[in-house]
């Protein structure tokens, strides 16, 4: 039989009507904030989140994500209109046959912009819990500028911003070496972590930062080196409505992967006990 024009509406205004995804629908638990994230793309969102998230999952983790942007046009609405919640669909095929596994992620707590929410982003490095950081500021993000100045809330290169960081939580803690913290940068270049110490190195030498915060950083920060395999096909436009309507929610952070997943890490010391 087909349907009225009425009945038409009508279910057209359900769908319009749909509430988006929230910590309130995925039932979230408050975990303590112990990952920095610089970026929240449709690739961190589909494969570090979704580490952690199981890692809480199996209880081998306990800990939450801010997630923070820092181009100057970031726009993080859409995580704070849906408290930060998504959906990962994981599509291909495993064994032979085709695999579709529908995941809602939760690890992620708020999202930030250093340009718009500067205060409550410094103010991190005061977190008692934070113990880790993730990058990926794409392949031009790991650099140096000599025009980068300490005084400056928005320098343009994330090691700069990172250093910032550092320093603060060096001094909120005052050099407790049990205060450091885990760079786990995933940008596509060789020796990602060598890199980054290396230009953080500079940055506190160019700024003439104190002795004892450079041996902090060596004493107390461990910088990974990374390589990550996984393909992202992110967020799936034509499909959205559809998975939607199946799902009884909207999700704006909607996000899609294959099954396969590999996360390398060289790290100088062993950190398996804590990831």
């Amino acid at each position: 039989m087909r349907k009225s024009h009425e009945e038409k509406d009508i279910i057209e205004a359900g769908r319009m009507i749909m509430d988006h995804l929230n910590k309130h629908l995925s039932k979230a638990i408050k975990r303590p904030i112990r990952v920095l994230q610089y970026g929240g793309g449709n690739f961190l969102r589909a494969f570090v989140d979704y580490f952690i998230d199981l890692a809480n999952e199996q209880g081998l983790f306990d800990g939450n994500v801010v997630v923070v942007e820092t181009l100057p046009d970031s726009d993080v609405s859409r995580f704070k209109k849906q408290d930060c919640q998504y959906t990962l669909q994981l599509r291909g095929n495993v064994d032979g046959e085709e695999y579709v596994e529908t995941r809602l992620i939760t690890s992620i707590d708020k999202a930030l912009t250093v340009f718009h929410d500067y205060e409550e982003y410094i103010a991190l490095a005061k977190e008692e819990d934070l113990r880790f950081v993730v990058s990926n500021t794409t392949e031009a993000g790991i650099v140096f500028h000599e025009n980068d100045r300490f005084e400056d809330k928005f320098n343009v290169s994330f090691p700069a911003k990172l250093t910032q960081f550092l320093y603060e939580r060096y001094r909120a803690f005052h050099g407790d070496l049990k205060k450091g913290l885990i760079m786990l940068p995933v940008e596509l270049i060789d020796d990602n972590g060598i890199m980054l110490k290396k230009y953080v190195q500079d940055y506190i030498s160019l700024w003439k930062l104190e002795d004892s915060f450079r041996e902090w950083i060596d004493a107390a920060c461990i910088f990974t080196s990374t390589l990550v395999d996984r393909i992202v096909p992110g967020f799936p436009r034509d499909e959205k409505e559809q998975i939607c309507e199946k799902l009884g929610y909207d999700d704006d952070l909607l996000d899609t992967a294959e099954p396969f997943a590999l996360w390398v890490i060289e790290s100088e010391k062993d950190i398996r006990e804590e990831l």
